[in-house]
């Protein structure tokens, strides 16, 4: 693993094992919570990016952050 010794940033996001256990909430979005969490402050957070981004409508990723709020 290599590390960026000028902003001390590891390639990797770790994710609370309570989130990760938690049974009311689906493995999509524990999957979007991650992905989420690994993302800068100034990332652009809009659900049409998001849906853009990967395999799911923007409904589904809407639907998600609603379970996720």
């Amino acid at each position: 693993m290599k590390i960026d010794f000028i902003t001390n940033k590891v390639p990797f996001t770790q994710v609370s094992n309570e989130l990760l256990n938690d049974n009311t909430l689906t493995l999509k979005a524990k999957g979007l919570f991650a992905y989420l969490y690994s993302k800068p402050d100034e990332w652009d957070f809009s659900y049409e990016r998001i849906a853009n981004d990967h395999m799911e409508s923007k409904g589904t990723i809407l639907k998600i952050l609603k379970e996720l709020e």
